[in-house]
């Protein structure tokens, strides 16, 4: 059977992993790229529609998240098939993963109905949570279909073809606009102004175009006969494909319980700023949307490194297996750094981008400050993580990834706003600190594996 090659020098590592960053890039710059216009446009609407959309969609967010690190088994799997040229492997991972991906989107788009509930037992403004229970209620059923994107966007990568997931995204980033002037603003009275809520059927509406996207160019431009998805679902061999079931949730579930509590540590950062007030909780908001737009650039990269360390592990390759980690690691560093800069060099500007409410935008400085600085660090640890990922050592770095957030940077968070009264900005001073020792003990486990590397 064919193997995909191994790379000759650093140079072809570094171009190998730039040509498959740079779409993936693309593709997750795509998904929060909808988040951030939502975010600008539903500002126009009052600082209040703001606050409705970050606490609408805390619990959807810690779900979405958990339901996508299930979803990333798809893509170490794939790539480490790949690597070892096993191309029908790969699409049965696929068929696993529309089936994970659908179960998955339902059933969190049923639990994520009870955000109401959940936000009045944190004792936020009753008026507050009104609002954002019907920003909950129109993100839950675009659920499902961003789940199956999800799980073809992976394969897709696992097979070094991202360019169809970039696609797919910039096509949704041009309806979601169109969408957003309609449900948002309203349209000569035959819809009316909806502002956050309106923002976020704009957004469902696109998720089921990209699904339906990436259907159709999975079942037009691969190969159907290489990768075995001539085969229908009912042709497949129950007891394989259920032994592929259960190794993708073996690889996948540390990742899902990691991302949803890392996802979960974030949300409680928004409780806290609700508790502030409502310019604190729109001042985080925008501050999340610009953070978590430059961290996508460290998540595609996080998922190349990922592909590339899963296809040296395919090929049985332990020196290239360090050379595409480090390399990733380097180039992750790399792309941050700029964005680090900027936004401390003018946190404001960027503020004024999202809203003209003088309160926010004041509280937005500090936040967005901080924020930049803990960029470059925030890039590195997701790519090690993704580098740690593509290993197949998935539980400890979900342990190393979680539990520095919860055991210093959310009470830490806590104690900068509460306790010495810095507001929106102590939350962004514990999460800092938290994200510096998940760095640490990731990079160092990422060590320890890769010099344990035996075939």
């Amino acid at each position: 059977m064919p193997r995909w090659p191994a790379p000759a020098s650093l140079r072809d590592h570094i171009g190998r992993t730039l040509a498959l960053a740079g779409p993936s890039m693309a593709a997750r710059i795509g998904i929060l790229a909808i988040f951030t216009v939502d975010t600008l446009m539903v500002g126009r609407a009052g600082g209040n529609e703001l606050a409705f959309l970050g606490l609408g969609l805390t619990v959807q967010m810690v779900l979405m998240m958990i339901a996508i690190g299930f979803m990333q088994g798809v893509m170490i799997l794939t790539a480490q098939n790949y690597g070892a040229g096993r191309y029908r492997r790969c699409g049965a991972v696929w068929q696993v993963g529309l089936v994970v991906g659908a179960i998955l989107g339902v059933t969190f788009a049923v639990i994520s109905l009870v955000t109401e509930r959940v936000l009045i037992m944190t004792g936020q403004n009753p008026d507050l949570v009104a609002g954002s229970a019907t920003v909950a209620f129109h993100f839950s059923w675009g659920m499902p279909a961003m789940l199956l994107y999800i799980a073809c966007a992976y394969f897709m990568e696992g097979i070094t073809r991202p360019t169809y997931a970039m696609l797919a995204m910039v096509l949704a980033n041009i309806t979601n606009v169109g969408l957003n002037w309609i449900f948002i603003f309203g349209w000569d009275g035959v819809f009316p102004p909806m502002g956050a809520a309106g923002a976020v059927i704009a957004t469902s509406i696109t998720r089921w175009q990209i699904c339906f996207f990436m259907l159709a160019a999975i079942w037009f431009a691969v190969d159907r006969r290489q990768y075995g998805l001539e085969l229908s679902l009912r042709q497949v061999r129950w007891p394989y494909f259920g032994g592929l079931t259960g190794r993708m949730l073996r690889i996948s579930y540390p990742m899902g319980i990691g991302q949803g509590l890392d996802a979960a540590a974030f949300s409680s950062l928004v409780i806290m700023a609700g508790l502030i007030g409502a310019a604190a909780t729109a001042a985080h908001q925008v501050t999340q949307n610009l953070v978590t737009l430059v961290i996508m650039v460290a998540i595609g990269m996080s998922a190349a490194t990922s592909v590339r360390v899963g296809n040296a592990i395919g090929r049985r390759d332990p020196a290239n297996v360090k050379l595409a980690a480090w390399t990733g690691i380097a180039l992750g560093v790399a792309f941050m750094l700029p964005a680090a800069v900027v936004f401390m060099w003018v946190p404001a500007g960027f503020a004024g981008l999202f809203t003209g409410e003088a309160e926010v935008v004041e509280i937005s400085r500090g936040t967005i400050w901080v924020a930049g600085a803990m960029l470059t660090f925030s890039g590195a640890l997701w790519v090690t993580l993704g580098a740690l990922r593509g290993t197949g050592d998935t539980l400890m770095a979900m342990v190393l990834q979680v539990l520095p957030l919860w055991t210093i940077a959310v009470p830490a968070s806590a104690y900068f706003a509460f306790g010495l009264d810095y507001g929106a900005v102590g939350l962004y001073y514990g999460i800092f600190g938290g994200i510096l020792a998940s760095l640490v003990a990731v990079v160092a486990r990422f060590v320890v594996i890769s010099n344990r590397l035996t075939f």
